[in-house]
């Protein structure tokens, strides 16, 4: 089985657990990972800095319909849901939170 992405979902306190797996990743990891991790709704700034510290594959937070590439974490902007759409873009949506979080 060929695998396509690999998706990574946790709550706040689970920044130090998914920083130990992107420091375990080697430079030349050819999947893209997406980080959909709850944070605080206003604050938009240093999460991707602080994950990107120890991280081997750049982290960035994507832009609607960026399309996905391969050697890069994906982490979904705050208060945002993020989505797969047909023809490997990313798509962010404000729909309503599921149990009262957005992603």
């Amino acid at each position: 089985m060929a695998y396509k992405y690999i998706i990574i979902g946790g709550s706040a306190g689970s920044f130090q657990t998914v920083t130990r797996i992107l420091s375990s990743l080697p430079k030349s990891f050819n999947l893209p990972v997406f980080l959909c991790l709850h944070r605080l709704k206003h604050v938009r700034a240093g999460f991707v800095e602080a994950l990107s510290i120890k991280s081997n594959i750049k982290v960035i937070e994507p832009d609607d319909k960026e399309f996905i590439r391969q050697n890069k974490a994906y982490l979904a902007p705050a208060n945002y849901h993020m989505y797969f759409e047909l023809g490997n873009y990313i798509a962010l949506s404000t729909e309503e939170p599921v149990n009262h979080s957005r992603p």
